[in-house]
């Protein structure tokens, strides 16, 4: 009897370890964690970089490693955007654009708001 409960009790605590984006947001002043990057502004009509080059966001809500995958492919999904790298842990990701291309910062906050991720700050772009 013990032992046909075990694989219920590991199903369950396996369910309760997943990530469900809670409302709370870790503390960046506990030990162990690291403070997110605070970005420059963004200018109303950002340059567009000529041979390629990045942008640094600044995005809330992101909990464990499985938010910053999903964070990631959205933002990889984004017109013009070759790769992102996101950091769960500092609440940032860098984007790294294709050559001539410019961030819709609007749409990328619109396709991370669908999916509860909040685009708090993108940062001036920056060509290579």
């Amino acid at each position: 009897m013990r032992y046909t409960l075990l694989p219920l009790m590991l199903a369950a605590l396996l369910a309760i370890a997943g990530c469900e984006q809670s409302t709370t947001t870790p503390n960046p002043a506990a030990p162990g964690t690291q403070t997110p990057a605070k970005p420059q502004d963004t200018p109303a009509n950002p340059a567009t970089p000529k041979n390629g080059g990045y942008i640094e966001l600044s995005i809330k809500n992101m909990m464990c490693t499985s938010c910053q995958a999903t964070v990631k492919k959205i933002l990889e999904e984004q017109p013009g955007v070759m790769a992102a790298d996101v950091n769960w842990e500092a609440g940032n990701a860098r984007v790294t654009l294709k050559a001539g291309s410019k961030f819709d910062e609007t749409a990328a906050r619109a396709a991370l708001d669908k999916q509860n991720f909040e685009l708090v700050k993108a940062g001036v772009p920056v060509v290579n």
